[in-house]
C-alpha cells in the first residue's frame, strides 16, 4: 500500500488518484471472494457479458457491499493524506528502493531451471515471472500486464494447418461420430457416478477423467490438440484436422458465443472443420441446448459418400443455471434453488445426448458418440454455490469431469476405473475412430484402461501455472 500511495505522489496527478482508488476496490471485492486476478479470471472477463455481470451483481450480498464501500472511502482517504505528505524527491528515492528489493525477492523466489511455454513461439523464463510478477503488484499496471501475457499466451492462434502425417485408417468406419463437449459439469451430479441421479444405459462410464485446467480457456484446446506436455499442446496437430486428413467430413455446430473468427484458441481450431455453425454471438443470448438439433438433424441427414465427424460444443451447466432447460425436469427438490437448477440442467445435457441417440437411431445410422465436459466447479457457501475453481478455489472437484462413450453396438452398461487426462483425448479419439498417423498413440487412448499418463494429476491452474490436484 505505501509503495503504491508514492507512486501516486510522485505522479501527482488525480486521475491516477482516483483509478488506482477504483481499481483497488476491485482487487478488495475479488478478495472477499477468496479470488484474484488472473490469466483465467481476465480470459473469462474479456468473454463475458452484460447479461452476466449483472447476474454476478445481483447476487452480491448488502453486507459485502458495505465492506466495499467502506473500503473505498478509508482508500480514498489515505491517499488524499499522502498526496499532501509526501513530496516527489522522497517519492522517487522510495520508488527506486521498493522496486530494487521487490525485484531482488522476486529473483530469489523464482526457480532459476523453469521455463513455462505458453506457446510454441513463446517461453516464459524467469525474467519473465519475475516481471510479470512485479508489474502484478502495481494494481493499475497488473490488467494490462496480465492482457499482454495472455495475448502471448493466444500468440499465432489464427495460423493453424495440419501437421499430421501418413494419416490412414484401417477399420471399417460407421456412418456418424459425434463428440459432445460439455461446460463445467460436477462428475458427481452426472448419472451412473453417483446413483441417486440415476444410471445411463447402454455406455461405457470411465471414473477418474481429469480435465487439463480448471477453466475453458486454457482446457478445450489441449483436449482438441496433441499434448507435449502439462502446459504445451500443438493446434497443428488437433483432432478436426486429423478426421479431414482421414478423409472425413467434419461439422462443429456451437451453442457457445464466437466473438470473433479467431478470438479464441477454441474458434481458432473449430474453424478447421468443414462446416461450422454458432448459434449465438453473445452467452447472455444462449438458449438451452435443444436449440442446436434442428442442425444437428440437418448434419446427419446430409449427403455424401465420406464418414461424419460431429463435434457439438453445448452450453451444459454453465451460469445462469436455471437458463440452462426450458422443459419440466422431475428431480428431488430442494430448498437451495441454485443447486436444484444446476442438477436439472445436468440432467437436461444427459437427455440432449439420449435426444442424440434418438436422432441416429431414427435415420438409420451406425453411430458412436463421446460425452465429456470441459472442467468441473468447486462448491462454496455462498450464491451461487458453485464456481469456477480459481485462486484459492481451486479443487479436485473443479478438474474431475465424467466421461462416456455409447455406439449403435449392443452394450451393457460398465464403470472403467481410470487415471486419465484429457490433455491426451487425441489419441483416444484417434484410437476411438480407427485413424492411424506418424503422431497418433493408440496405447494412451482411455479406452487402454491401465494407461496412466505421465503427470496425469498435474493441470493448469488459472493463473496458467501446474498444479498436482490433492
Amino acid at each position: 500500500m505505501l509503495c503504491i500511495a508514492t507512486i501516486i505522489a510522485f505522479v501527482g496527478n488525480r486521475f491516477v488518484f482516483l483509478l488506482f482508488t477504483v481499481i483497488m476496490t476491485f482487487d478488495f471485492y475479488l478478495r472477499l471472494n477468496s479470488l484474484s486476478l488472473d490469466l483465467g479470471v481476465l480470459g473469462s472477463v474479456l468473454e463475458s457479458n452484460r447479461g452476466e455481470a449483472l447476474e454476478h451483481i445481483k447476487s452480491i450480498s448488502i453486507i459485502t457491499y458495505v465492506k466495499i464501500i467502506i473500503f473505498s472511502i478509508l482508500l480514498f482517504l489515505s491517499f488524499h493524506i499522502t498526496l499532501g505528505k509526501v513530496g516527489k524527491p522522497f517519492s522517487l528515492i522510495m520508488l527506486i528502493l521498493f522496486s530494487s528489493i521487490l525485484i531482488t525477492k522476486f529473483y530469489s523466489l523464482h526457480d532459476n531451471k523453469k521455463t513455462t511455454y505458453l506457446n510454441e513461439e513463446y517461453s516464459k523464463t524467469i525474467h519473465h515471472e519475475v516481471w510479470f510478477s512485479f508489474l502484478g503488484l502495481i494494481t493499475v499496471i497488473k490488467p494490462i500486464s496480465l492482457y499482454y501475457e495472455l495475448s502471448l499466451l493466444e500468440g499465432g492462434k489464427s495460423v493453424i494447418s495440419s501437421k499430421w502425417e501418413n494419416v490412414h485408417t484401417n477399420n471399417v468406419l460407421k456412418d456418424i461420430y459425434i463428440v459432445n463437449i460439455g461446460e463445467s459439469v460436477i462428475k458427481n451430479y452426472f448419472p451412473s457416478y453417483n446413483e441417486e441421479n440415476g444410471k445411463i444405459k447402454g455406455a461405457a462410464i470411465f471414473n477418474g477423467v481429469i480435465s487439463p485446467s480448471v477453466v475453458t480457456y486454457f482446457s478445450v484446446p489441449r483436449i482438441l490438440s496433441k499434448s507435449l506436455d502439462v502446459n504445451r499442446h500443438d493446434k497443428n496437430l488437433n483432432v478436426i484436422d486429423l478426421a479431414n486428413d482421414a478423409g472425413m467430413k467434419t461439422y462443429w455446430i456451437s451453442n457457445q458465443a464466437k466473438i470473433g473468427q479467431y478470438e479464441t484458441q477454441v474458434s481458432a481450431i473449430a474453424s478447421r472443420a468443414h462446416y461450422q455453425y454458432y448459434k449465438n454471438t453473445s452467452y447472455d443470448k444462449a438458449e438451452p441446448d435443444n436449440i442446436l438439433l434442428p442442425e444437428v438433424i440437418k448434419a446427419i441427414r446430409e449427403e455424401t459418400k465420406k464418414p461424419k465427424v460431429i463435434f457439438i460444443h453445448t452450453m451444459g451447466s454453465h451460469y445462469d443455471f436455471c437458463k440452462r432447460f426450458d422443459e419440466e425436469i422431475s428431480l428431488k427438490t430442494s430448498d437451495n434453488k441454485y443447486l436444484e437448477c444446476y442438477s436439472k440442467s445436468v440432467a437436461y445435457g444427459v437427455a440432449f445426448i439420449e435426444k442424440l441417440r434418438d436422432l441416429l437411431a431414427m435415420h438409420d445410422k451406425t453411430y458412436k458418440i463421446i460425452y465429456f465436459s470441459d472442467h468441473g466447479l468447486t462448491s462454496v457457501n455462498v450464491p451461487p454455490y458453485l464456481i469456477h475453481g480459481t485462486g484459492s478455489h481451486f479443487s479436485r472437484q473443479a478438474v474431475e469431469v465424467p466421461f462416456i462413450a455409447m455406439s449403435n453396438d449392443p452394450q451393457e452398461t460398465k464403470i472403467h476405473s481410470v487415471k486419465y487426462n484429457l490433455r491426451d483425448f487425441s489419441d483416444t479419439f484417434a484410437q476411438w475412430v480407427g485413424i492411424y498417423s506418424e503422431q497418433t498413440e493408440h496405447h494412451k487412448s482411455i479406452f487402454n484402461t491401465k494407461y496412466i499418463g505421465k503427470e496425469y494429476d498435474s493441470v493448469l491452474t488459472s493463473e496458467f501455472k501446474v498444479r498436482k490436484i490433492d
